[in-house]
């Protein structure tokens, strides 16, 4: 996502991965599955030398019941963190959800679109964070396609190696659809620093 230039971190979209086709599981989801195997395994044997022995069984039933419990917990949260990661196939269905520009409809602008330039006025963060992306509302001046100059409310979700760069006054290269000149994706590859 970043390239180190000197001391600086920079933002090189030559290198960024789609969030969607990169998250696999990694010591997120291994390690508190492991672990929670681990501890099942623990209140197992616990369990079973209480049964062996009666006469200590009492405080060893008391501690499989800590290790289960601790098993629980931790095989949960990997279940949990499998699901989030298994839940990046849905950012299209998300995006789609949230009014944002899906890929889909940013590669059929890019194809059958017209370039154009967009001013932002203003923007806001709307708290969606999806990968290396953050979803946010832009209030553009958009200038080129078929409808002239106007004013356009816009969600797209922002490569978070970007967003510092987001100011107000500042103008982004954008794709206009021919049909419709409301409908716009933002050139992120060449909005990026040494770009433009």
């Amino acid at each position: 996502m970043s390239a180190l230039d000197g001391k600086m971190w920079k933002y090189d979209p030559r290198t960024v991965k789609e969030a969607g086709h990169t998250r696999k599981p990694g010591w997120w989801f291994w390690y508190p599955l492991l672990f929670g195997l681990m501890f099942v395994g623990l209140g197992v044997v616990f369990v079973v030398i209480g049964a062996l022995i009666p006469a200590g069984s009492a405080g060893l039933y008391v501690a499989a019941t800590v290790f289960f419990v601790t098993a629980a917990g931790s095989i949960a949260v990997a279940v949990w963190a499998r699901r989030d990661i298994a839940g990046s196939d849905d950012d299209e269905k998300e995006a789609a959800r949230r009014g944002a520009v899906t890929k889909a409809n940013a590669s059929e602008l890019r194809e059958d679109g017209m370039a154009g330039k967009a001013t932002i006025e203003r923007f806001v963060y709307l708290g969606d964070t999806n990968g290396d992306r953050t979803l946010v509302e832009l209030q553009l001046q958009v200038t080129g396609g078929l409808g002239g100059f106007r004013t356009v409310i816009h969600k797209e979700y922002v490569p978070l190696g970007l967003t510092d760069r987001l100011k107000a006054g500042v103008t982004l290269p954008v794709i206009c659809d021919a049909a419709d000149p409301n409908k716009l994706a933002i050139d992120w590859e060449a909005f990026a620093p040494g770009r433009s």
